[in-house]
């Protein structure tokens, strides 16, 4: 595994009305440059700490499946998650735990992108991450973003998109400890994916 995986952060645009396609993203705060060093060396102590928040064990791994007709986000959310700690047990990596209060932020971001309220970028990552890692004493976080429509399976479709991007892919192999996945409705069908990682 390379060594900059565990502080690599990362985006992830689907666009396209069929599918969806892996396109890298880019941060939309530039001072953090490229590798995000100041989230890397901000002190803890520094941000303000998300509540106090146990982390729950990986719940049981399945492979989920959807079908056009019964989606919503709950489901969805289910998926991915297990898809992802799928896919790293498959290389050999721990499973990931499930953070209720990261899947919050997770799902309210991807809700203000729906809402059109935010862009589909990373502007405010800092803030969505630095409480939950300082919470942890943590200085490494991720997020990955994805967009589809369309799709018969959209949680698969995002996966496959994300697997198929070798810096999508290094953010899911990461040397995390933990996961929230949130994923919201646009009024056109379309969805938005958020999943946040946090060491």
């Amino acid at each position: 595994m390379r060594s900059t995986t565990n502080h690599l952060f990362f985006a992830l645009l689907l666009l396209g009305a069929l599918g969806a396609r892996a396109a890298p993203g880019t941060a939309g705060e530039a001072d953090l440059g490229p590798y995000f060093e100041r989230l890397k060396t901000a002190p803890p102590a520094a941000v303000p700490r998300a509540a106090p928040q146990a982390r729950a064990e990986p719940r049981a791994l399945q492979r989920a499946s959807v079908e056009t007709g019964t989606l919503d986000a709950a489901t969805l959310e289910h998926t991915v998650f297990n898809h992802i700690n799928l896919h790293r047990l498959a290389k050999g990596l721990r499973p990931l735990s499930h953070l209720p209060g990261l899947a919050a932020t997770a799902r309210a971001h991807s809700g203000a992108i729906a809402s059109g309220a935010r862009p589909m970028n990373h502007d405010g990552m800092r803030d969505r991450l630095m409480p939950h890692m300082a919470s942890f004493g943590s200085r490494a976080g991720g997020e990955i973003l994805a967009y589809n429509r369309n799709a018969g399976d959209p949680a698969q479709a995002a996966m496959r998109s994300w697997i198929n991007s070798d810096r999508h892919r290094d953010v899911i192999e990461g040397d995390y400890a933990t996961m929230g996945v949130g994923i919201a409705r646009r009024d056109d069908g379309a969805w938005v994916f958020t999943v946040l990682f946090v060491r």
